[in-house]
């Protein structure tokens, strides 16, 4: 008994196992190019990461990430879809794809985080320099009140 139930399984594995090629996509008519990609995936990943930090704001003012990403580059979601599915089908090409995408939000990452440096050194430079003048200030009154009671 075990011995059939093997062998019906085994059977089944050969079966459901063969001729399980996977046709690639034929080529939409409307193929957006590798860079216009990277361009859409890297907008749809920076709202993306926009809506899950200001939902209450984006919703507020009726805008749906996906349709202004779409909108922004005059496509629209089937276009999208049907290019995302024919180069899903070669992942090498995919992979770099999105490899482009990663080091276009890395470079925006150093770029912003430059930026926030330099405004917290900005306004530590501004409390320092108020720190400054409020001691002057201070030592001025101090010097004032013992040469009155001087």
């Amino acid at each position: 008994m075990k011995k059939i139930l093997i062998y019906m399984v085994l059977a089944l594995v050969v079966v459901g196992c063969k001729n399980n090629k996977i046709d690639r996509p034929p080529k939409p008519d409307n193929l957006l190019s590798e860079e216009k990609m990277v361009e859409v995936i890297y907008d749809m990943t920076i709202m993306s990461a926009a809506k899950g930090l200001n939902r209450r704001i984006i919703e507020n003012r009726g805008v749906n990430p996906e349709s202004f990403v779409y909108d922004k580059h005059s496509i629209d979601s089937v276009q999208f879809a049907l290019s995302n599915q024919y180069y899903a089908y070669d992942i090498d090409l995919y992979e770099d794809i999105y490899m482009r995408v990663k080091t276009k939000l890395e470079a925006d990452k150093v770029k912003f985080k430059a930026e926030l440096d330099k405004k917290a050194t900005d306004a530590d430079s501004v409390s320092r320099t108020n720190q400054i003048r409020r001691d002057s200030i201070i030592q001025a009154k101090s010097q004032e009140l013992k040469l009155d009671l001087d």
